[in-house]
């Protein structure tokens, strides 16, 4: 399966992961969509910012945006499992996922970064997972 590329980002926009619900009852399977947001929107889109610990890089799981694979770490993973309704999707806003953190010239992850003071006090609410079992 083809690994998750990311669209550029404009000025002022952030990303939203739109985490499905659970599909054929199949829980361990994460499926999810990624959106461009404004915070000028009209209407705005509910979503909850995680603060989570990123945690070790290895034992984690695939998750799926648009159709492609994108690799979450344990805690990531587990955060998500805990976020994700079994019938109504959710919009969550993450670091690891909504920022590219493969932006090679890190002009996307700065631009980011001076944002997410924005990014988490216009959050619905902000969920903190400390660790993959908690």
């Amino acid at each position: 399966m083809e690994e998750y590329t990311y669209s550029p980002l404009k000025p002022g926009k952030f990303r939203l992961l739109h985490i499905l619900p659970v599909r054929n009852g199949n829980e361990e399977v994460i499926e999810c969509s990624l959106s461009l947001h404004g915070f000028n929107a009209t209407p705005r889109t509910p979503y909850i910012a995680l603060s989570y610990t990123w945690g070790d890089t290895s034992g984690g799981r695939d998750i799926l945006i648009d159709g492609k694979r994108m690799y979450a770490r344990p805690n990531l993973y587990a955060c998500l499992r805990s976020l994700r309704h079994h019938d109504l999707s959710q919009y969550v806003w993450i670091d690891a996922i909504c920022i590219n953190q493969r932006d090679e010239d890190g002009e996307e992850k700065s631009a980011q970064i001076k944002l997410m003071d924005q990014i988490y006090s216009q959050a619905e609410s902000v969920a903190v997972c400390l660790r993959a079992d908690s």
